[in-house]
């Protein structure tokens, strides 16, 4: 059974894969959320979601996701600039899952998908993204970005199977 599972899960992604390589070709970047620092309230963000329509927080499928906030100034294992983003999961599936198979949590810097930093040291938090959830339960994970310049980072996240286009995005400032 759990063959089957897999099997199926394996070729749902590469539809989905197949699919989204199969665009409209419109590469412009979107602008789905408003910018906010990585100490700035909750209620600035809140405001410029609201007249964008973009939100930080939903449902993805059986999966609540919340974006938290974010931390600069830290460096990966060569010294290089990283920006570490908190996210808060609920399982509210049937199955126990984890952040990392659930859900993709991308994030953007002048419209180019960033690559995930290596760290000498991580948080807790880091670890529990790779951790199964049990159905009704909440954790927070967070996973770190390798920075490519001072621009803002957006972050986009999306049930990592689906067949509808539903994503949460939040925007942070990493200029010092």
């Amino acid at each position: 059974m759990k063959k089957r599972l897999m099997v199926i899960a394996i070729a749902a992604m590469l539809l989905a894969m197949l699919t989204a390589c199969g665009g409209s070709g419109d590469t412009a970047p979107q602008n789905d959320a408003g910018s906010t620092t990585a100490d700035a309230s909750t209620s600035a963000n809140d405001a410029a979601n609201a007249e964008t329509g973009a939100t930080d927080e939903g449902d993805l499928g059986d999966y609540h996701v919340k974006i938290l906030d974010a931390e600069t100034g830290l460096k990966d294992y060569e010294g290089n600039p990283v920006i570490g983003v908190k996210y808060e999961y609920t399982n509210n599936g049937k199955e126990n899952m984890m952040f990392d198979v659930a859900v993709s949590a991308q994030a953007f810097q002048d419209g180019v998908q960033l690559e995930l930093a290596f760290m000498d040291e991580f948080s807790d938090e880091y670890e529990n993204a790779s951790k199964e959830i049990k159905p009704g339960t909440t954790l927070t994970c967070e996973l770190y970005y390798a920075l490519t310049s001072e621009s803002d980072v957006e972050i986009e996240v999306s049930e990592l199977i689906s067949f509808d286009d539903a994503k949460l995005t939040k925007t942070f400032s990493v200029a010092q």
